[in-house]
């Protein structure tokens, strides 16, 4: 899921800005470059990384795009019907078979969602069981190998408490209202296009946050930072450039 979920978030700030393209070369550029990204999605077979990127359509469509809301399932039904393969990789799935953590991914996830549950209820309601020790309770409380929650929120609920799960919620909240923010009220097209983009990549990371550890783990988190951060210091720099030239 992991690949495929990094190849969603990408194909999602690349569809941005192949809508926003204002020139055929650049309509090129960006649409062979989605185009081998829609293909690497594909064959990924992630689940999580589908989901995700249609979420991200949707957003898009949400905040600018409102047409989309209308070609949207149209486009999603004929796909399905021309590549058979999307449907049959949900076909494993079964709401009555959830409880058999053997007949899904899906299964093993609600199974290993239900012991964070669990290791949350029996530990520090407000502190967790300590950052980067969730899996190993949540392995230990399954007496099976120290699973990953397969869940961002699970995992920081059970590692950092409701405490910690506030304060990741409200960081990631605050960007999601800051990047809206951003493409609101910039003037100059390029920092619209990006604030687009980069609200378009996060919501398809929180989407896919939901049954994957994605990225929780820090390391993983820096290149969505690096974006945001580009993201909201790219208008503040251009804004300071006619002062620069009034002074010199």
């Amino acid at each position: 899921s992991g690949p495929g979920v990094y190849i969603a978030m990408i194909l999602s700030l690349c569809v941005v800005f192949l809508f926003e393209a204002k020139t055929n070369a650049k309509r090129l550029v960006w649409g062979i470059v989605s185009a081998i990204l829609l293909v690497g999605l594909f064959f990924s077979y992630a689940r999580a990384g589908w989901i995700a990127f249609l979420a991200g359509l949707l957003l898009i469509a949400t905040v600018k795009y409102k047409r989309l809301w209308f070609l949207l399932p149209g486009i999603v039904l004929l796909v399905i019907l021309i590549l058979p393969q999307l449907s049959e990789r949900f076909s494993d799935i079964s709401l009555s078979q959830l409880g058999n953590r053997s007949s899904s991914t899906l299964a093993m996830r609600v199974q290993l969602w239900n012991a964070g549950v669990e290791v949350f209820k029996e530990s520090n309601p407000l502190f967790g069981v300590g950052y980067g020790v969730e899996r190993y309770r949540i392995g230990e409380y399954l007496s099976q190998y120290p699973w990953m929650a397969h869940n961002d929120y699970i995992a920081v609920l059970v590692g950092t408490g409701l405490i910690g799960l506030i304060f990741f919620v409200l960081w990631h909240g605050q960007w999601f209202v800051q990047l809206l923010q951003a493409y609101r009220h910039s003037l100059a097209p390029l920092d619209k296009t990006l604030a687009l983009a980069t609200l378009a990549v996060l919501f398809v990371s929180l989407v896919a946050r939901l049954t994957d550890n994605i990225l929780e783990p820090t390391g993983r988190l820096y290149p969505l930072v690096a974006l945001v951060a580009v993201t909201f210091a790219l208008p503040r720099i251009r804004a300071k450039e006619p002062a620069r030239g009034k002074k010199s």
